[in-house]
């Protein structure tokens, strides 16, 4: 046979302390996400047009290796355009996508 606690329950815990048990866990657990939803979130690391500028005035992008068939300038405008599409930039990766298609319209992208 179990023991009664103070409050005369089995196991010694009254129903009243597991409630209140439960509601404080609960305002705990509001407590954090609301406090983690009203933090702000840290910048994303890459280039956007707000991101870092270089001394010329362009925007940071990065570096990545794209060789292609293209020539040097359309490569250069290309590849600017896939760095600003990984940055999720997508309207200056399609500007970006346009001037390397004019500059030699055969470029197959």
């Amino acid at each position: 046979m179990r023991e009664r606690g103070e409050s005369g329950i089995e196991g010694g815990k009254s129903m009243v302390g597991d409630a209140r048990d439960r509601t404080l866990a609960m305002a705990s657990i509001v407590l954090l996400a609301a406090v983690m939803l009203a933090a702000p979130a840290p910048a994303h690391e890459g280039a956007h047009e707000s991101g870092a500028v270089a001394s010329t005035g362009e925007v940071v992008l990065g570096k990545i290796d794209f060789p292609t068939s293209g020539g040097a300038k359309a490569q250069e405008a290309f590849v600017r355009g896939v760095l600003y599409l990984h940055s999720f930039e997508y309207a200056p990766a399609a500007v970006a996508f346009r001037k390397a298609q004019s500059i030699e319209p055969d470029f197959a992208m």
